[in-house]
């Protein structure tokens, strides 16, 4: 049996909570976020809403509390990664992104706190092959179309798919 999760988080909505947003000047160097202090380059993506950014990251640790072995699709530079990796002793984490800064920050960050992650830099048209029993994805706004098919015939017995374009999210 198959267990679909889909995070959708429309920008136009306005929390339900009062928060505070939090200024990030990303102009050069490396900006933080709050979770769990991950570098990220400063061309790369970054949430910018801190406490929606931990409730999606909460709400996809929780998902994934059984999985043993993660492939994680746009993975940034580690802002679902690291969580993942810290939630469960020695889970194993397969993280493909496109942006060689961000891997590059990733694997740092991973290999500072002796996570098992493999962050890999190339384009994901395809998933690798693995017994995935989890695969997670971000994709960017364009949606994940050229691998729909073949998530539709992993093994893996969790997806789960985080979106902010429901066209995307529809289409997928």
């Amino acid at each position: 049996e198959r267990h679909m999760q889909y995070l959708y988080v429309d920008p136009r909505l306005k929390s339900p909570l009062p928060v505070e947003l939090e200024a990030i000047h990303r102009s050069w160097g490396y900006a933080y976020n709050d979770l769990p202090s991950v570098a990220h380059p400063a061309q790369a993506f970054m949430q910018a809403h801190q406490r929606g950014n931990q409730a999606l990251v909460d709400m996809v640790v929780a998902g994934a509390s059984e999985s043993q072995r993660i492939l994680e699709l746009y993975a940034g530079s580690g802002n679902f990664t690291i969580p993942l990796a810290q939630a469960k002793v020695n889970r194993e984490i397969l993280a493909l992104e496109y942006d060689q800064r961000a891997v590059s920050a990733l694997n740092m960050v991973a290999a500072e706190r002796g996570l098992k992650v493999t962050a890999q830099a190339l384009s994901i048209d395809q998933i690798p092959e693995g017994d995935f029993d989890h695969v997670i994805l971000d994709p960017p706004r364009s949606g994940a179309a050229n691998i729909i098919e073949a998530l539709a015939h992993s093994e893996a017995t969790y997806i789960t798919y985080i979106s902010c374009h429901p066209a995307a999210l529809a289409r997928d």
